[in-house]
């Protein structure tokens, strides 16, 4: 098994190096090891959720009047 390895270790010439890398290719390789593809979304939608929930307790304890409906 470790002949194998060995074997298959040395004849894998698909290692990706530094030097024939581009900036992008550098950037997609960082996002492919922290798994982070746009985390700004996740930020957004958050704040969405939390923004309605803050509507409907203000509706509750009647600081919005009832009547007040712009969505």
């Amino acid at each position: 098994i470790l002949s194998k390895y060995q074997e298959m270790e040395n004849g894998d010439q698909s290692v990706f190096t530094h030097h024939e890398a581009t900036h992008a290719d550098i950037e997609y390789e960082k996002e492919l090891r922290t798994g982070v593809k746009n985390p700004i979304w996740g930020k957004i939608i958050i704040l969405l959720i939390g923004l309605v929930i803050l509507r409907f307790i203000a509706k509750g304890l009647g600081f919005l009047p009832q009547d007040f409906e712009p969505f």
